[in-house]
């Protein structure tokens, strides 16, 4: 497996990025992914199940065909933009000296 460009050797507009272990597992970890545009990734199975998921955490799933999927079946730059209402989402409440503050990632 090859390394992915890091710091300087990055081209420029993208973020940098390695391969970091994690309780024994190899994963692939990019840095400062908010400073690069929204990506779409394919994630495929053996089965009749699809599942497309945008960097911005929208996602559309399904099986067989787009009549039968679980999110709405949508352009990618719809996607893109689907994180409100389809997705994942994560919410920090942090209670500190001057005050509870809520953060997301």
């Amino acid at each position: 497996m090859s390394e992915a460009p890091q710091g300087d050797n990055a081209p420029e507009g993208s973020a940098p990025g390695r391969f970091v272990n994690r309780a024994g597992e190899r994963f692939y970890c990019i840095r400062d992914v908010d400073d690069i545009p929204p990506f779409f990734i394919s994630v495929v199975s053996s089965d009749d199940h699809w599942l497309f998921v945008s960097s911005t955490g929208g996602l559309t799933a399904g099986r067989v065909s787009p009549e039968t999927a679980l999110f709405p079946y949508v352009p990618v730059d719809r996607i893109h933009e689907s994180l409100p209402h389809t997705g994942p989402r994560t919410i920090v409440r942090l209670h500190r000296v001057d005050g509870m503050r809520f953060w997301e990632p």
